[in-house]
């Protein structure tokens, strides 16, 4: 019996899914230390398996996608997930750190898998409103899960080793495998193959860039992926160098603030239907400039206020989980055939944000909160544009969004 696709199920699954990267990388990191030392290697090395883990992360957003939308997204999921299952049973047999790295790149490329053909699927069921309130709640399920992950990995480590991490994604994979298999309906969408898959690419690829709607949405996903990795990145800075918390209670402070993402996107899917695509795109950007503001503000002070910065990166995350569910239902919407590609430029575009604003904190941090509190507030004003030439250009889309139906 296949899950019903308007279930609370098929959302958990499908916000699993996409959170099943992001778990990935944080649930290894209370183990990083205890992993250099027990292959020899220093602890710079073994950081690798981060760094390298985000490059197969990039590098399967690209490919999924289009390679779904030609041979459809149950039979790639499953070929993604297979991949995931066998790379973490090798890096949890693995007796080096280059051999953890390279199992590393691969079990990334498999869970991507989860983050792009979550969203396209989404997008096969639901357009306009309805997309919206789907991907909310999937992005809050992913959210919580994130926060937890880290504890998830400490709590493991007390009883365990490190390889008992890559058991415990290896077991995550294989149920998220056996659900595919069992479970999951394919997606009802028409699959043609009258043409080449290059031309079939190509075709959709120049219909997406051809659309003013969809590459601003592009844009404005990635100012926000921009904005969320500048506090991923940079809060480490923020609150243990400049406020001087252990790492303990800094654990504590980044839930507590993440815990502002998931019950703001959370949220946003439960109005949606009473405030519509509009207001939460304005809602989403109105957060993010008020928060980046109240940081502009506490970075003329001598002393900031921890609180204050506390309540600001709230309104920032809010608003960024208000944002993304949104944008990306505006971007897969015009061309349902090609859900699969749109998604993966969306998560490109995400990852090539993100790399752009850990850049962003390696050269404005100087020990001070001034330059980091400050980029806030130049991201936060371009994202605000951003939305706002989005609105205007998409007004028609926006007036005739439906409440639900597929695509």
């Amino acid at each position: 019996m296949k899950m019903k696709t308007d279930s609370a199920w098929f959302t958990i699954f499908l916000g699993s899914l996409i959170g099943l990267t992001a778990m990935s990388i944080d649930i290894v990191l209370p183990a990083l230390i205890r992993l250099a030392e027990d292959l020899s290697t220093g602890q710079a090395i073994a950081q690798h398996t981060i760094s390298v883990f985000m490059l197969g992360y990039a590098a399967g957003q690209l490919m999924w996608g289009p390679i779904s939308d030609r041979f459809g997204r149950r039979p790639i999921l499953m070929v993604g997930l297979s991949l995931y299952v066998a790379a973490s049973l090798a890096c949890m047999l693995s007796v080096t750190i280059e051999q953890v790295i390279g199992f590393r790149f691969l079990q990334a490329i498999g869970a991507s898998v989860g983050a792009v053909l979550g969203r396209a699927i989404v997008r096969d069921y639901h357009e306009g409103i309805e997309g919206a309130r789907l991907l909310s709640h999937m992005t809050a399920i992913m959210a919580f899960a994130i926060v937890f992950a880290p504890l998830v990995g400490a709590y493991i480590l007390v009883i365990f080793d490190w390889r008992a991490i890559f058991v415990f994604m290896f077991l995550t994979g294989f149920v998220f495998l056996s659900i595919t298999y069992f479970l999951m309906p394919e997606s009802p969408r028409k699959i043609t193959r009258r043409v080449s898959a290059f031309k079939q690419f190509s075709s959709d690829a120049a219909n997406f860039f051809n659309h003013k709607s969809c590459v601003l949405s592009v844009i404005v996903v990635s100012l926000s992926g921009g904005v969320l990795f500048l506090y991923v990145a940079g809060s480490p800075y923020l609150f243990m160098t400049v406020f001087g918390l252990s790492s303990q209670n800094f654990g504590y402070i980044f839930a507590f603030i993440g815990l502002a993402y998931g019950g703001a996107a959370w949220l946003n899917g439960n109005l949606i239907r009473r405030l519509g695509l509009k207001f939460l795109l304005a809602q989403g950007a109105g957060l993010v400039f008020v928060g980046s503001v109240i940081l502009l503000l506490l970075s003329f002070s001598q002393t900031p206020s921890f609180w204050g910065s506390v309540f600001a990166l709230m309104l920032v995350e809010a608003g960024v989980a208000t944002l993304i569910p949104t944008v990306t239902v505006m971007a897969l919407q015009p061309y349902p055939r090609a859900a699969g590609l749109a998604a993966s430029l969306v998560g490109a575009a995400q990852i090539g944000s993100s790399a752009l604003s850990a850049a962003v904190v390696t050269l404005t941090f100087d020990g001070t909160p001034f330059l980091l509190m400050r980029s806030f507030f130049i991201l936060g004003t371009l994202l605000g544009i951003g939305v706002w030439v989005l609105i205007f250009v998409s007004r028609n889309m926006l007036k005739r969004a439906p409440a639900s139906g597929a695509g």
